[in-house]
């Protein structure tokens, strides 16, 4: 009895999860517009952050072939820095890209360009 009352809850999992999606708009009246004006201000935060992390990789990449002593320590901050570098171009390349279909499908008018993390 309990194995098929578990199986119900199971079946009702994903329109719970829809339903919550919704949630948001229903209660506080939010267009489409507001939501992906909110998506999109949560998307460049975090862009702007893992930028931010990949600069510092690329950074400590350089402070540490200053500081080293030998070829093994020397490869160990290229290996880093090179990271940093693809990392880099990862990141912008996929931002770029998301940009660009939010602006083709979406018609989207934001510039695309990420402001500080507070804003």
């Amino acid at each position: 009895m309990f194995y098929f009352l578990s199986m119900n809850i199971v079946k009702r999992i994903p329109l719970g999860a829809l339903a919550s999606l919704l949630f948001p708009v229903v209660v506080y009246a939010q267009d489409v517009t507001t939501i992906l004006g909110n998506v999109n201000r949560a998307i460049n935060r975090t862009v702007t952050v893992l930028i931010v992390l990949a600069t510092i990789v690329f950074m400590w990449g350089i402070i540490k072939y200053i500081l080293s002593k030998g070829p093994d320590d020397q490869a160990k901050a290229k290996q880093m820095m090179l990271w940093g570098i693809i990392g880099l171009a990862v990141i912008i390349a996929a931002w770029g890209f998301a940009t660009i279909i939010a602006k083709f499908f979406l018609g989207s008018t934001a510039t695309g360009i990420p402001g500080g993390v507070g804003q």
